[in-house]
């Protein structure tokens, strides 16, 4: 399962590279791809923690830090509250839950 957003710049050449969505290797083991474009609004809490250890069961967290943006998955750029984004969800079997509605309107 994959959920990435994308500016409009990166979702463009995600389509010219991929014209029907997915790499051709990904389509052939059976992932979907569903594109939702979104007004983006950050979540009150938004941040990215970060830990270290050397086991799952030794995991600690060491850093925490609030993002002031949702940031482009692919260009890292910030994409300010109330920019049209899209959410790309790829995944396999079944359907997969809707998560856009998270991180903005659905348009």
């Amino acid at each position: 399962m994959s959920r990435r957003i994308l500016c409009p710049d990166c979702n463009e050449k995600r389509k010219a590279k991929y014209p029907s969505g997915l790499h051709p290797e990904d389509r052939a083991a059976g992932f979907q791809v569903r594109v939702v474009l979104i007004e983006v609004k950050k979540p009150e809490q938004h941040g990215i923690d970060v830990y270290e250890g050397n086991s799952l069961s030794a995991m600690a967290l060491t850093k925490h830090e609030e993002l002031p943006a949702i940031m482009c998955d692919d260009c890292n750029q910030a994409i300010p509250d109330g920019t049209r984004a899209y959410a790309i969800s790829m995944w396999r079997g079944g359907e997969m839950g809707a998560w856009e509605q998270e991180f903005g309107k659905v348009v």
